[in-house]
């Protein structure tokens, strides 16, 4: 079996020379107020790794699940027992978009990265 640690590391590493600096934000949300008409944002958790932007081939955007402008980015991130999800907002080198989908590469019991599709 192979080793997950070191190839988490070695992913790692790659993704580190290769890529930039990634801010991941998550909104922490109260019960809705229906008086409102809307839940309260509390504030919210922060996290910082390294990622990868890349585009989605032509053939790929379909128009409906993968849009025009949407992008790819692979992450490496810790978020001390959780993962980037649906909604979080991500941002490197001053753009942000929001997490349509998280998919963690996981060939084993540990996850060597996160592979994300986000749009603006």
């Amino acid at each position: 079996m192979p080793d997950y640690s070191r190839l988490a590391a070695s992913a790692q590493r790659v993704i580190a020379a290769a890529g930039v600096p990634v801010t991941l934000k998550r909104d922490v949300v109260d019960d809705y107020d229906p008086t409102q008409g809307l839940a309260d944002t509390l504030g919210g958790n922060t996290w910082t790794g390294v990622g990868v932007r890349d585009q989605f081939k032509l053939k790929d955007i379909d128009g409906t699940l993968i849009r025009t402008g949407d992008v790819r980015i692979y992450l490496v991130i810790t978020l001390d027992g959780s993962a980037p999800r649906t909604g979080d907002l991500i941002t490197m080198v001053g753009d942000t978009w929001k997490i349509v989908i998280s998919t963690p590469i996981k060939p084993g019991p540990t996850v060597l990265l996160y592979d994300i599709q986000a749009r603006k």
